[in-house]
């Protein structure tokens, strides 16, 4: 039923207690697991407001971002990687992948395009006034998946 489950971790503990799920899913359904980060470049006007632009760096704004986000990709890729050895270790089949964007576009979209079959995620429990107004990812990721979303609250 569960062919490809995808779980988007973001490097917290939070996100990953929806791991623990995702596996006994797998486990039970003979299904692997995709473990997902998604990357955002900073925009010009964080890294503008953030004051650390120099001279030198002001006539190239955009190679700053491009050499923040591979460091980020590089440190997603180790993370994911340090996970997925630990899930292969224990018989689980797993894979990796990164897409940059917003974290729920990120994770609608890929999911689509990867023939993935449910998401696993945990969500900070957080709601009313103390949620933003655009709403949590998990929630935008509920409201905009064509595919199953299991919510694993982290409490």
């Amino acid at each position: 039923m569960y062919e490809r489950i995808l779980v988007p971790l973001d490097g917290s503990q939070v996100a990953e207690v929806a791991l623990d799920h995702a596996v006994e899913i797998a486990r039970a359904a003979n299904s692997r697991l995709v473990l997902f980060q998604a990357l955002t470049l900073p925009s010009l006007t964080s890294v503008l407001t953030s004051g650390t632009l120099n001279a030198e760096a002001e006539a190239a704004p955009f190679r700053l971002d491009m050499q923040g986000f591979e460091l980020d990709r590089n440190e997603a890729d180790q993370y994911l990687t340090n996970v997925c050895s630990t899930l292969v270790g224990e018989g689980i089949g797993v894979s990796i992948a990164t897409a940059q964007g917003d974290p729920a576009g990120a994770i609608v979209s890929y999911a689509k395009a990867a023939d993935i079959s449910l998401i696993v995620m945990s969500t900070h429990g957080s709601g009313g006034l103390s949620r933003p107004a655009f709403g949590s990812v998990a929630e935008q990721v509920v409201r905009n998946s064509p595919i199953p979303v299991l919510v694993i609250p982290h409490r």
